[in-house]
């Protein structure tokens, strides 16, 4: 008898055993290690609570999208002057508008609005506190231009720092013009890490 034969005889003659289907319940819970619980509190300290100054960079970042950005929409309706037709005899001229012949003034109301951090704000006044505030980074931002970000891909602070905590003091302080009540604070931690 050759080997292979031997082979096919013991597994032709060895009892198997069915296998049973694993119930996914009735898994006993694995218990955590020390150096699986260890890697975990690295990790913590790689990735801590947020901080003063993460807040800060981050709030300052949105801000910066916001007006680099420039996401406007176009909001308003109609305005009726009157309650009811005029009178035919009447000697004053009427404004004439779609749907309006002979009937009560009509003007039509636009209003754009830009997005921001706090929700849309109308675009003519944060272009005139850009143009209040003198500062060019704000100004080249609104045009599209300035730093693209303000962090890096860690969140730290990019490239020229002086640069770059300049751009974001001024945003900040427009978000506080604008009526952002957390960018105050926010403004006071860039200011103290500012030289």
């Amino acid at each position: 008898m050759t080997k292979l034969d031997q082979l096919l005889a013991k597994l032709t003659t060895s009892p198997v055993e069915p296998q049973q289907e694993n119930d996914p319940h009735d898994v006993p819970p694995i218990e955590l290690e020390a150096e699986i619980k260890a890697k975990r509190e690295r990790r913590r300290a790689l990735n801590p609570q947020p901080t003063p100054g993460s807040e800060a960079r981050a709030h300052a970042e949105a801000w910066l999208q916001a007006v680099r950005n420039w996401h406007t929409r176009s909001s308003g309706g109609f305005l009726v002057d009157g309650s009811g037709p005029r009178r035919a005899s009447s000697s004053r001229m009427q404004v004439v508008a779609v749907g309006g012949l002979g009937g009560p003034p009509i003007a039509a109301l636009r209003f754009q609005q830009v997005s921001t951090p706090i929700g849309w704000l109308s675009e003519s006044a944060v272009g005139a506190a850009i143009t209040r505030s003198k500062q060019s980074c704000l100004e080249r931002l609104q045009q599209g231009g300035g730093p693209s970000t303000l962090l890096d891909h860690a969140g730290r602070w990019r490239g020229d720092r002086d640069a770059t905590l300049i751009c974001a003091a001024a945003v900040l302080a427009l978000a506080v013009e604008l009526g952002d009540s957390q960018a105050q604070q926010h403004l006071e931690v860039i200011k103290r890490i500012r030289p």
